[in-house]
This record gives C-alpha cells, sequence and structure tokens, in this order.
C-alpha cells in the first residue's frame, strides 16, 4: 500500500467498513463493496475486475511480488480470468478471520 501511495499521490483509499460519503454514494448506486473492489478515477467508476486491471495499468512493479501483480493484472483478459480467484481467497481468509460482510448503509 505503500507503493501505491508514493505511485499515486492523490490517492484516497476507504474501508468499506467504515462510514464515510463514498461509500455510502457506492452502495446507493447498486456497488455490493463485499463483491469487488472500486477505483474512482476522474468521476468514472471501475469495480472488480475493471478496477484491478486499471490500478495495475497506472503502477509499476517494484519487487519480485509487485512486478508479478502487475503482470497478472496489467491485461485485461487476466484481470477478468484471476479476479473472481482473488475474491474468493478474500473470503476465504475473512471467514477464517471471523470478519462478518459489509453491512449496506443505504
Amino acid at each position: 500500500m505503500v507503493r501505491l501511495r508514493q505511485q499515486l499521490p492523490t490517492l484516497e483509499l476507504l474501508s468499506a467498513r467504515n462510514p464515510h460519503a463514498v461509500v455510502d454514494f457506492l452502495q446507493s448506486e447498486g456497488f455490493d463493496l463485499n463483491d469487488g473492489i472500486v477505483l474512482i478515477e476522474n468521476g468514472h467508476i471501475y469495480f472488480g475486475d475493471q478496477a484491478m486491471y486499471r490500478i495495475a495499468t497506472l503502477t509499476r512493479g517494484e519487487g519480485l511480488f509487485s512486478n508479478m501483480n502487475q503482470w497478472l493484472f496489467s491485461s485485461e483478459r487476466r484481470s477478468r480470468v484471476l479476479y473472481p480467484l482473488l475474491k474468493a481467497g478474500r473470503r476465504w481468509v475473512l471467514k477464517v478471520m471471523r470478519r462478518r460482510p459489509i453491512e449496506h448503509r443505504g
């Protein structure tokens, strides 16, 4: 996350688990924040695999993990194929950690 913030200094990272006007807006627009990552860039909303693809194209990798992550998601096709696996991994980790889904506050 530190490198992401360094490469994109205007990026604002939010946790959908905390109250925020942007989270409320996204939920009111029908986005299920349990179902994907969101990137808002210049008023355009990217969701799920599209958000991962866009982040990968905006950043450059430094280090093995970053380079691998960038390569994996810098292709729209790879992002579309791999994102569901990433999402399933997130759900599994949250279940193991006994974290509840993000509540809809709309």
